[in-house]
């Protein structure tokens, strides 16, 4: 029984490593691709693909450690992307 709960715990931290690692390359990404994300006021398939990365984790069971990674990395793309969430055409990320 030990053996099952160790098993548990190490995969549990091993998904946990792999979400954040996951959401540091994101954050690596939109700082490198800030000008591509940013055209046509981020109204961009380059763009919905990484909001769509951000929502994929909220849709999917994560650990609480995760979660509260994956709202601070949220906030911290929306502040850095104004223009794409608070301006012009609302429908593309429905």
């Amino acid at each position: 029984e030990a053996d099952i709960f160790h098993q548990a715990l190490l995969e549990g931290n091993t998904a946990t490593e792999v979400s954040l690692t996951v959401l540091d390359t994101i954050s690596f990404f939109t700082q490198c691709f800030k000008t591509q994300l940013l055209n046509n006021d981020g109204h961009n398939p380059l763009m919905k693909k990484v909001f769509d990365i951000h929502l994929a984790f909220l849709k999917n069971g994560q650990s609480e450690v995760s979660l509260k990674h994956v709202f601070a990395s949220l906030r911290a793309f929306i502040s850095k992307f104004p223009s794409a969430f608070f301006k012009g055409r609302g429908h593309i990320y429905r």
